[in-house]
């Protein structure tokens, strides 16, 4: 663990100061109102060999003092999920010298109501316990030494004067509030004590408006990333972006933005990381380049989907440091220029849902490319050899197009890295040999409408970690082998075991009918109808004769019979009751499993953005192994 704003982690062996008793005693009634399954504070204890609280893990002191200064009780994703669960506990309060507190990505649940003891704090990451809740972020008011403030994904909905509590942080540098529900600002041009140190704001995923800008501009000068994410702003980007001349990364994405990109975007010489996705831009695609001519040398990543941007694909040799371009679902036009080849450093390549033509150009010029989207476009002509040289790619996809040709073993040769495999509704011919070992292992190939048959494909056997397979409507015309799994109905000509047809050679074992000699047959069912006949007379006189000539007999059984009728009705009347019952709660049920999946998207979705984030810096992704095939078709 590195220390952090310069404070020690540990107190040296050979110091004479240990932790102070009354920190230590704070400590353990923190640790006692968690619950630690997976023994994360095993090191936390009265024992004579856990004395020392500055060596506990997660504690961190001053080395001349014995104070406690530091608390880092985060959950780390990179490991397992371990989080720690319960109440935070007001004997934090005690730790008076603390400037460092990070408990994130655990599973606290309680109201956060007090922190002004805190008073030396700088850096507070409470984020990630999304049954945390705050009703007021008065609370903030006494830690005006905080540089680093992170509440993600805490309830702050009733904080309706969150904004005024921000501004009297004057030494706040970086500030996350995503998925706080946060509610609208309503008096955004409050004095400010804080204008000239903002540099990180992340807003993503609140219930915020247009409004939020004129706030916002009063950083213009500090601000180095901005992230509004998911919001409600609407209508055009404001020119006012001209003044952010620090900005290098800007996240505008999944909200109702519309019309042209401002001309003052070219100001912007830092700019690094542009996301507009998910909203309604209306531009010609070179116009729209051409407002970040200024960005030309700092650029690498652009995220335009799903937008109406339209016109040809122009010249990008301009952008030289792009390293992830994004342009799916617009109404780009044209061929993908031949000039593409020189974006060496290009690692995310996504052009899918456009009205793109032309060949696919030789991909092997994109030596760190991960992921290629190329689906639901008009590209034409054959596969070219050189693909198989994409050692790092993952994901491919150039479904939903109009290629045609053979595809080989040399298309694949190198391609170890892949995952995905997304080649459905062209017209490819897939030519392997019976005994061609793949150097991947999948986790989705989609190859329907392609041409795998007549032979059903041996390679597949290969694929241990598949999730989900389509190899609908692909000419497989001969036995399926019994290594298959649960397969669909579809092609008519398949046969062979799990499915019903059987396939030629096939023998199927009758056996031999029993006879039964016609005399002994009438003897047998003779007999049969007259004990029938017997049995029921001696059955039913013995029944109601009794009940005919002994009275008692008589009032008995028809006492019996109102009984039945009485327990019949009432547990009809309480099954009745009790369905009724399970129905209401099958509904109430449904409606919170509905919103826990919102609230588990919205927890989730922002570590997937960080994830993309810090794969951009690394190049290579990470991707879940899943080891039983969900889906499986032929059709």
């Amino acid at each position: 663990m590195k220390p952090a704003l310069g404070l020690s982690l540990r107190v040296e062996e050979d110091a004479k100061t240990k932790c102070i008793e009354r920190e230590r005693q704070a400590l353990l009634k923190f640790k006692d109102a968690l619950i630690d399954d997976y023994g994360r504070l095993s090191s936390w204890g009265s024992e004579e060999d856990k004395k020392d609280c500055c060596e506990w893990n997660g504690v961190g002191c001053n080395n001349h003092t014995g104070h406690v200064t530091m608390l880092d009780l985060h959950l780390s994703f990179d490991v397992s999920y371990h989080p720690l669960h319960g109440k935070i506990s007001t004997s934090l309060l005690e730790l008076q010298h603390l400037k460092y507190l990070d408990l994130s990505g655990n599973n606290f649940h309680s109201h956060i109501t007090k922190l002004s003891n805190l008073s030396n704090l700088q850096y507070l990451n409470l984020g990630y316990n999304s049954n945390l809740k705050c009703e007021n972020l008065e609370l903030l008011s006494h830690l005006s030494l905080l540089s680093h403030l992170d509440l993600s994904s805490v309830n702050l909905s009733k904080a309706v004067d969150w904004i005024q509590s921000i501004n009297n942080l004057p030494l706040l540098k970086e500030l996350s509030l995503r998925d706080c529900r946060l509610p609208d600002i309503t008096h955004p041009s409050l004095p400010l004590n804080f204008s000239m140190s903002l540099s990180v704001l992340d807003l993503s995923g609140n219930y915020l408006s247009s409004s939020i800008y004129s706030w916002l501009f009063n950083f213009s000068s500090s601000l180095i990333d901005v992230d509004l994410f998911g919001n409600q702003l609407k209508g055009p980007i404001p020119d006012s972006f001209e003044g952010m001349i620090s900005l290098t990364n800007i996240s505008l994405g999944c909200n109702h933005v519309e019309g042209a990109l401002p001309k003052s975007f070219a100001n912007l010489t830092l700019l690094q990381s542009l996301h507009l996705s998910g909203n309604n831009l209306t531009e010609e695609f070179h116009q729209f380049l051409q407002k970040l001519s200024g960005v030309e040398d700092s650029l690498q990543a652009l995220l335009v989907d799903d937008n109406r941007l339209s016109g040809p694909l122009p010249d990008f040799t301009r952008f030289s440091s792009l390293r992830e371009f994004s342009v799916g679902y617009n109404q780009l036009s044209g061929s993908i220029p031949e000039t593409f080849g020189q974006l060496r450093s290009l690692v995310y390549l996504r052009l899918y849902g456009n009205q793109i033509i032309g060949s696919l150009p030789d991909l092997s010029m994109f030596p760190s490319l991960t992921e290629l989207e190329l689906g639901h476009n008009q590209l034409n002509g054959t596969m070219h050899r050189n693909i198989g040289k994409l050692s790092k790619l993952e994901f491919f996809s150039v479904a939903s197009n109009s290629l045609k040709g053979i595809v080989s073993e040399t298309h694949f040769s190198n391609l170890s890295s892949l995952k995905y495999l997304l080649f459905s509704s062209n017209s490819l011919t897939f030519n392997f040999s019976s005994d061609w070992v793949p150097p991947f292992q999948l986790d989705t190939i989609m190859l329907s409408s392609c041409k795998l048959g007549p032979h059903f494909p041996k390679w597949l056997q290969t694929q241990n970690n598949l999730s989900e397979l389509d190899i609908s409507s692909n000419g497989i015309s001969n036995v399926v082998p019994n290594w298959s799994w649960d397969l669909s109905p579809g092609n008519p000509e398949l046969c062979g075991l799990p499915l019903p047809n059987k396939c030629p050679g096939e023998e199927i074992v009758v056996e031999p009918p029993v006879l039964v000699q016609e005399d002994d047959d009438k003897f047998i069912t003779t007999g049969f109808y007259i004990s029938m006949g017997l049995g029921f007379t001696l059955g039913f006189w013995t029944v109601f004769g009794t009940m005919i000539f002994n009275k008692p007999s008589r009032h008995a059984y028809f006492e019996f019979l109102d009984r039945i009728k009485n327990w019949f009705y009432v547990t009809s009347a309480l099954s009745m009751a009790r369905l009724q019952r399970r129905l209401q709660r099958s509904m109430l049920q449904a409606i919170f499993s509905s919103l826990v999946s919102r609230s588990i998207y919205m927890e989730v979705r922002p570590r997937l953005r960080d994830t993309r984030a810090a794969s951009l810096e690394h190049t290579e992704l990470s991707t879940p192994t899943v080891t039983r095939p969900s889906m499986y078709l032929l059709k």
